[in-house]
């Protein structure tokens, strides 16, 4: 195995498991949006198909954004990203031209039903990117998910941090989104030194609130609703806490087994799991997280989360709840938001 660009791969989408790319030899990367980035091919070519993050990733891929890198992997976390896919592999086709600053992009469609079929499905789809990584051995994979559950384990100790209001939302989304591009032994490191720092920080002022809705893959809406004198000591999607919640078994007797399963049942985003299940789990981590009110942050073209509103404004009453739908990816209006925040919270 080599070293450095020769063995990045960039990832988008939470659904795939980094603990295989890693087994097998690559360095994933998780890629992001970029607000307010003008996206005239990814307007052109992904249209209303896909949010303004969609757009913009797919603007990066074409500009060489992202830098160099030897593998693509896309998830299907959402329609969106399928569309992504399906875009760039015909564009490839087509104008290949456009497409030298990234590789054949890679399809990796998890499922989340709750059948033996999917399952089954689910493990096929495991096995095949495994092999078109470049394979790895059970000893490789066990070592890459005793890694990666490390870092979990440390993103979940930030947790009572958060609770006690040590830090601010906007660096702990700051520290969950560093820990998925670095490497993890570093990710590691670099979190135990923050975990032994933390518990001599006074606890900062401000409402302790949880956030739901949208996923927030950069922190200018975070800094929005702090700025209103809340703190963000929580929030159920995939590039915050609940991205990095759940763990790998690591006492399976098939590696990959266990892997697909945490994948396959793990923490339930919108787009994939049932409004109930959302509820449900977003009225316990807001409990969890000791939040004294609920914000529910809805991006225009991305329609999933606003159907869970209703079911879980009623599951985490008493708690205060607002919602500010119709939100635009880039925050072009912050001071807006921190209007309604800090009517919300006074």
């Amino acid at each position: 195995a080599g070293s450095g660009d020769e063995r990045r791969a960039g990832v988008i989408g939470a659904d795939v498991p980094v603990e295989l790319v890693e087994a097998c030899g690559w360095r994933p990367v998780r890629l992001a949006g970029a607000p307010g980035l003008a996206t005239p091919d990814g307007s052109r070519y992904i249209g209303g198909g896909g949010d303004a993050d969609v757009r913009s990733m797919f603007q990066q891929l074409l500009d060489g954004g992202y830098g160099a890198m030897a593998q693509l992997i896309i998830a299907h976390d959402f329609e969106g990203l399928a569309r992504l896919y399906y875009a760039l592999r015909a564009l490839r086709l087509q104008r290949p031209d456009r497409t030298t600053a990234f590789p054949a992009p890679i399809f990796f469609d998890l499922l989340h039903m709750p059948w033996r079929s999917t399952g089954l499905y689910n493990r096929t789809r495991a096995r095949q990117l495994r092999e078109r990584l470049g394979g790895c051995s059970d000893d490789s994979l066990r070592e890459a998910i005793a890694a990666r559950n490390s870092v979990r384990e440390r993103l979940n100790a930030l947790r009572s941090h958060r609770r006690a209001g040590r830090i601010t939302g906007v660096d702990a989304l700051t520290v969950i989104g560093a820990s998925v591009v670095l490497p993890p032994l570093q990710a590691s490191a670099l979190l135990d030194a923050l975990l032994a720092s933390l518990p001599s920080q006074s606890p900062l002022p401000g409402k302790h609130v949880f956030l739901t809705g949208s996923a927030h893959d950069h922190p200018d809406h975070y800094a929005a609703i702090e700025a209103a004198g809340a703190i963000i000591v929580g929030e159920d999607h995939d590039w915050g806490d609940r991205g990095q919640e759940a763990l790998v078994a690591e006492d399976a007797a098939d590696p990959l087994d266990a892997l697909v399963d945490r994948y396959h049942f793990g923490t339930p985003a919108s787009a994939k799991f049932s409004i109930a299940e959302r509820a449900r789990y977003t009225a316990g981590r807001a409990r969890e997280s000791g939040a004294e009110a609920v914000i529910a942050f809805v991006r225009k073209e991305d329609p999933a989360p606003r159907w869970d509103v209703p079911d879980q404004q009623a599951a985490v009453a008493p708690l205060p709840f607002l919602l500010l739908d119709d939100q635009p990816y880039a925050a072009s209006d912050p001071a807006a938001v921190t209007r309604a925040v800090a009517e919300f919270v006074r």
